[in-house]
């Protein structure tokens, strides 16, 4: 059945990247380091953005930003277009931070999936990228 590996895969792979991120003595979630690491690439967001590209409840990000903002690597100011909005950049030592881990990360998930034929990973890639829309808007 094509639900339950999903599910176990998920589990798994998200329990590899907290072993890897405890390896490299960085006290982060991989939520947390996903947060930062979208920062990186795409610059300050507002909350509600975040929680789009994270395909996250913005309450679930809100707290990632909070616990970010805690430790110092995210910077948190209103919007000058709404007040009300809250935009998320990073700070110095966010940066500094993700850019030490991101490139450690990359090649440890390159390492995992070595041997894996690249003709495999491109169709898993596709599908899975189709589950991640469909799942997204479909209904229950």
């Amino acid at each position: 059945m094509l639900a339950p590996l999903l599910i176990r895969s998920a589990s798994s792979f998200h329990g590899f990247l907290r072993r890897l991120l405890d390896s490299l003595g960085v006290d982060l979630t991989p939520e947390q380091g996903m947060t930062l690491s979208i920062l990186r690439q795409v610059g300050a967001q507002s909350v509600s953005s975040l929680a789009a590209i994270m395909n996250k409840d913005r309450t679930t990000v809100s707290r990632f930003v909070d616990q970010l903002a805690n430790a110092g690597w995210v910077l948190r100011s209103p919007s000058t277009e709404d007040r009300r909005n809250v935009v998320v950049t990073l700070s110095d030592a966010g940066l500094e931070l993700i850019s030490r881990i991101d490139p450690q990360v990359m090649g440890a998930v390159m390492k995992l999936l070595a041997g894996i034929p690249a003709e495999d990973l491109a169709v898993t890639e596709h599908v899975l990228q189709q589950v991640l829309e469909r799942s997204a808007t479909a209904e229950v």
